[in-house]
């Protein structure tokens, strides 16, 4: 695990040919391609364009606690 997180919390990285907001349970975490920290767990990812639009439907992820999880959604 990554000494910095705590017991509830896990690294997630969306790769994507496409640069968007990625939510998670609805609520913007970070960008594609960048690691952002989250509530580890199962939770809905969906990407999303600057303006608000939705890019992609939401998509199940397990996101493991203390660990960095990588998923990938290419348009």
């Amino acid at each position: 695990g990554d000494a910095y997180l705590l017991s509830y919390q896990g690294y997630l990285t969306v790769r994507s040919n496409t640069k968007a907001d990625v939510a998670v349970q609805g609520v913007v975490s970070g960008k594609t391609n960048f690691k952002m920290m989250v509530r580890c767990g199962q939770r809905n990812i969906r990407l999303r364009k600057s303006d608000g639009s939705w890019l992609t439907e939401g998509a199940p992820i397990l996101i493991t606690c203390m660990q960095h999880t990588v998923t990938t959604i290419d348009l």
